[in-house]
């Protein structure tokens, strides 16, 4: 009984510490998110002021009266950023679950729809043992640091943009 006792504390423990960890890295996550948004938000400001400046000259050489040579070969090579993909999210230890168990369930009830799947796995995940649910909180975590170093790298290509600017042309 005393085995028993101690053992669920040591789990309780374990669960509030990945608690604690995940909480932690959800908040430096959101702050590399919202860091990426002004930074997009930004970047998109940019790009619309060089098409503002493109759209001028356009029209300056249109309306240009003393058109010489050096001034109509004017080489526009658009040196622009490729724009790096915002990371995917990480999914949930229950959404793990989930992907995992649709196919068995799937199996076991010909016929259902997606919705019945998802509550059938949603009744098997709270039937779980915290023991039998801690490879899908680590795999959760794990994801959730890739996700985290995408995201830092994400936001660095960002800064990286706004530091160096596309150019339009001379």
């Amino acid at each position: 009984e005393r085995e028993r006792v101690s053992e669920l504390e040591h789990a309780s423990e374990l669960e509030h510490v990945r608690e604690r960890e995940r909480e932690r890295a959800l908040e430096s996550v959101r702050r590399l998110a919202c860091r990426a948004r002004q930074l997009e938000i930004t970047c998109e400001l940019e790009r619309a002021r060089e098409r503002e400046r493109e759209c001028e000259h356009t029209t300056h050489e249109a309306t240009c009266t003393h058109a010489t040579r050096k001034h109509a070969t004017r080489g526009h090579t658009d040196k622009t950023h490729a724009m790096v993909p915002k990371p995917t999210p990480p999914f949930e230890p229950y959404q793990l679950y989930a992907i995992h168990a649709k196919d068995r369930i799937w199996a076991e009830y010909p016929g259902a729809c997606v919705p019945q799947i998802a509550g059938l796995a949603a009744v098997e995940w709270r039937q779980l043992s915290v023991k039998q649910r801690a490879p899908w909180h680590s795999k959760a975590a794990a994801e959730l640091i890739q996700y985290e170093a995408e995201m830092i790298q994400y936001v660095r290509c960002l800064e990286l943009q706004m530091q160096d600017p596309p150019k339009g042309g001379n």
